[in-house]
């Protein structure tokens, strides 16, 4: 059974250890573009061939519009598709950083709105004497007052 152009290029995705997100990259394309084509939704372009041609010269022209020949016109050069992933990995990073910087301003807002509801219930009800001092906690009642309200009660 013949190979569609579809079929071929999904090989050439393959033979190079690409995905189909990286592969549409090196040519400038959309991820979804790609996808389409190697899942036999839409044929490719012109466009597409062409700039797939340019970007990999080793692909025998022949062998990826008829399926004749080899599918490489010399030794297929894999290396690993660097600068891509790095701009792939850095736009990542860039994304996460976002992400990080956005949930610290909503940590820090957050704070702040509990800061500000702290502050309000104090005023509301007056501050407690004897919750805080500083840094270490105090009890609400001490054991002398507790014993003087139980004789007292009996």
């Amino acid at each position: 059974m013949e190979q569609t152009i579809n079929q071929r290029i999904d090989a050439i995705i393959s033979s190079l250890n690409m995905n189909q997100k990286v592969f549409a990259e090196s040519l400038g394309k959309a991820p979804t573009v790609i996808y389409n084509i190697v899942n036999g939704r839409n044929k490719p372009g012109f466009e597409i061939i062409e700039s797939l041609l340019k970007k990999y010269p080793q692909i025998n022209s022949s062998w990826l519009l008829t399926g004749e020949g080899e599918m490489f016109t010399t030794t297929p050069i894999l290396t690993p598709p660097t600068p891509t992933s790095d701009s792939y990995l850095q736009e990542y990073l860039k994304k996460l950083e976002e992400r990080f910087e956005k949930l610290l301003s909503q940590k820090d807002k957050l704070i702040e709105s509990q800061q500000y509801l702290i502050e309000h219930l104090e005023s509301r009800l007056g501050k407690l004497k004897g919750v805080t001092d500083g840094a270490k906690v105090l009890p609400l009642w001490s054991k002398k007052i507790v014993k003087k309200e139980t004789q007292a009660r009996a």
